[in-house]
């Protein structure tokens, strides 16, 4: 997958992802965002993750679209619950351990 991102894009694919982070260090998932955006550059590309890592959630310009019972619904990713788990964590990670560990 690194490699997709390393090597780009070819012009005017679709590139779906299925958990990209779960092998990128936090660096890498940066890099790779910072590929997407020169492929936009030159010509624009779609990009779909399945449960997309932290950084993707915030990427200038996208739409987060979640699968409800209604249909495809979109969410701010402020308000998606992986961006609030993690914001809370961040926020003080022992209280955040204590609370999930009951402690």
């Amino acid at each position: 997958m690194w490699r997709c991102f390393a090597t780009g894009f070819l012009a005017g694919g679709v590139y779906l992802f299925d958990e990209p982070e779960a092998a990128l260090s936090p660096v890498r998932q940066i890099e790779c965002l910072q590929s997407v955006r020169e492929a936009e550059k030159t010509g624009g590309r779609a990009v779909c993750h399945r449960d997309p890592f932290p950084f993707c959630l915030a990427y200038p310009g996208a739409t987060l679209l979640y699968l409800t019972p209604f249909g495809l619904m979109e969410h701010p990713f402020q308000q998606t619950e992986h961006f609030q788990v993690l914001g809370e964590f961040y926020k003080a990670p022992e209280d955040f351990m204590n609370t999930i560990f009951d402690e």
